[in-house]
């Protein structure tokens, strides 16, 4: 009597599309198409890492530019002009200039660069920023991650207070200090 042997997989895992994304980029390229696609999800995975989103629409040429649209409002757009290929990351309202497609020593896409890339974006994404300004010119400034914002207080005050020390204790002694709210 011969056996049959099921296979212990999901369909998504045999067809590889078990992403945590929906993808509707069109995708053209005048190279291998299997290679460029698998590069263009790499490039999305990443991006996910760090910015997660359930939907990505647009399209991606990669001979000649991309326009990307994310459920997070977050858009990337650009032309592949020349290299490197710095196209523009916007997020709300600030924009990032990124190379989308850093190459490694063989010339093919540097995931570990685009991941660095992205993650510093993340960071500065997460972050605030308090700062002391004269005549315009930022003179000294603390960057605080959002999510300890909770955390925060703003005093002032009188003379150098010392980082780690108790507030009040200055460099020359003891000084008054008032706090100041964020809002």
């Amino acid at each position: 009597m011969r056996q049959t042997r099921r296979i212990a997989t999901k369909i998504k895992d045999y067809v590889k599309d078990n992403r945590p994304y929906s993808n509707l980029v069109k995708f053209e390229t005048i190279g291998d198409y299997d290679y460029g696609i698998t590069e263009l999800y790499t490039k999305l995975d990443i991006i996910n890492k760090h910015f997660p989103f359930t939907k990505v629409e647009g399209y991606y040429d990669a001979s000649d530019g991309l326009e990307l649209t994310f459920d997070t409002n977050m858009r990337i757009t650009g032309k592949f002009d020349t290299e490197p290929f710095i196209v523009y990351l916007s997020i709300n309202e600030k924009r990032y200039d990124i190379d989308i497609h850093p190459y490694d020593e063989m010339g093919g896409l540097d995931a570990k660069e685009l991941d660095k890339t992205i993650s510093a974006i993340k960071t500065e994404e997460n972050t605030i920023s308090i700062v002391i300004t004269q005549e315009g010119y930022s003179v000294a400034s603390f960057s605080i991650d959002k999510s300890r914002i909770e955390d925060a207080r703003i005093y002032i005050v009188s003379g150098t207070q010392i980082e780690g020390k108790l507030l009040g204790v200055t460099s020359m002694g003891r000084g008054s200090y008032v706090e100041k709210s964020i809002s």
